[in-house]
């Protein structure tokens, strides 16, 4: 008897059990279909808003709409030619460099702009640029190719070949060009040397509208050689008048890009096509898990949270896509608006990935904001140059350069004022006030540019300041 009533619990308990863990599965299943409901009409609202405001916002037709390059134009077709004849290890093949760890291409940018090389250095340098000539023959061809166009990618390839040599590529050949340019500047072939700058820039420009973000983070680093590269040629002697025109003038076409947009757009239409693989279980959005692991672990958040993140990241993204349309100097303050949306956003499983994608967002158009103040600090600083050249002295205030060296004076990307212009005891600068928003009164740091405390800015040297002696 006894054993008959323990057998009875036991089966009670068994069944009390089953009876839960079907309550549990029962709602469990009625709370995804509710958030499945629920984000499946947030997508359509989503995608419907996407249609309105940006028709062709899709990747396949982002593709399919680009601007098309003849091979005879493509500066992409350049750069993977130059890339391919670049012996492997080329920049770290020093075996003369006076610091242990340091490639020559970091000693020499280090160097103040003004100051020519030492010796060694120079010998160096000649050596290294003797060894790579074939693709720096290449290379050089940049300057005067300012479009380009690398291969459609798939979706599923997006961050791996061909992209990874479009990634790879123009900051390689860029850090030729500018090896190249501080070698001319070194011999006072300042005109040549304006050449290899255009053509960093160039190497750069060679992306195109590709339609992703890590691509034109990528041209914003050629950005960033190209100015450097010039303020060096420019430091080392003086360059004609028709090829400081022809430099502002890549520079200034460079500033008018809407390479924010381009990443934007891309950004969008990839991560759409990323959370709807997951959404379905399709291995390809799994990255590097597995697809026995994704077929267990994104279906179950992928059948009611998905959903919703697709459709909220969707219509963050638009709003981002559309702020980006606007003129430059009204986008900041609309994505630190965007910004205090998302944090506002409650934390959970169906917010989770779009409050990923913002802050990513934000960083590269804060990082646009920068490229667009350098940019302008240099337009500005050729246009100073050739005021120099031309009168014999610098500019007593940036309006003299109007309307003959400059349509109009620059703006400020942060504060929405002229850039400043500074006579210092060498020369001039002409500078931005940088992230922080403050004005340090000129301060410029290479080693920690735009960290809090310092500025933004391109420094002309006086005639007789330029090429100082070198450091032994």
């Amino acid at each position: 008897m006894g054993d008959s009533g323990s057998a009875n619990w036991l089966k009670r308990i068994v069944l009390g059990v089953g009876l839960l863990l079907l309550l549990v599965v029962s709602v469990g299943l009625g709370v995804n279909h509710y958030f499945r409901k629920l984000g499946i009409e947030q997508l359509k609202t989503a995608v419907a808003q996407a249609d309105e405001l940006d028709p062709g916002w899709r990747w396949e037709d982002l593709e399919r709409n680009r601007a098309p390059v003849s091979d005879a134009d493509n500066a992409a077709l350049r750069v993977e030619a130059a890339y391919k004849l670049l012996p492997k290890g080329w920049l770290q093949d020093d075996s003369t460099t006076e610091e242990p760890g340091k490639t020559l291409l970091e000693v020499i940018a280090e160097l103040q702009a003004s100051m020519p090389l030492n010796e060694a250095q120079a010998t160096s340098l000649q050596a290294k640029l003797k060894r790579v000539q074939p693709a720096l023959g290449e290379a050089r061809r940049l300057a005067g190719l300012r479009t380009g166009r690398f291969p459609t990618t798939a979706p599923e390839n997006a961050l791996s070949s061909p992209v990874g040599l479009l990634v790879q590529s123009p900051r390689e050949i860029a850090n030729l060009l500018w090896l190249d340019a501080a070698l001319l500047a070194q011999s006072q072939q300042s005109d040549a040397a304006l050449v290899s700058g255009r053509a960093i820039l160039n190497a750069g420009r060679s992306i195109g509208d590709e339609p992703l973000m890590i691509a034109h983070l990528v041209r914003m680093a050629c950005q960033r050689m190209a100015i450097t590269g010039v303020e060096r040629v420019l430091a080392q002697g003086q360059a004609s008048e028709p090829a400081l025109a022809a430099t502002q003038d890549l520079f200034t076409d460079e500033a008018a890009q809407p390479i924010l947009l381009y990443a934007l757009r891309g950004e969008r239409a990839y991560g759409d096509v990323l959370i709807g693989w997951m959404e379905a279980g399709d291995p390809r959005g799994f990255g590097s898990v597995n697809a026995t692991g994704g077929s267990i672990f994104y279906p179950l958040l992928g059948g009611s949270m998905m959903t919703q993140n697709r459709a909220l990241k969707l219509e963050l993204m638009t709003e981002a896509v559309e702020i980006a349309k606007r003129p430059p100097d009204e986008q900041p303050d609309r994505f630190q608006e965007l910004n205090r949306k998302v944090k506002s956003l409650p934390q959970n499983s169906g917010t989770m990935l779009a409050s990923l994608a913002i802050p990513a967002v934000s960083k590269v158009a804060d990082a646009c904001q920068r490229s667009r103040a350098d940019l302008r600090c240099a337009v500005t600083a050729l246009a100073v140059e050739r005021y120099r050249l031309a009168h014999g002295a610098w500019p007593e205030t940036l309006d003299q350069l109007v309307p003959r060296f400059l349509a109009q004076v620059p703006i400020d990307p942060y504060d929405r004022k002229p850039l400043r212009f500074l006579r210092l005891d060498d020369g001039v600068l002409i500078y931005s006030l940088g992230p922080d928003g403050k004005d340090d009164g000129g301060n410029i740091d290479r080693k920690k540019y735009g960290t809090p405390g310092t500025d933004l800015g391109f420094h002309l040297w006086n005639v007789d300041r330029r090429r100082q002696p070198p450091l032994p």
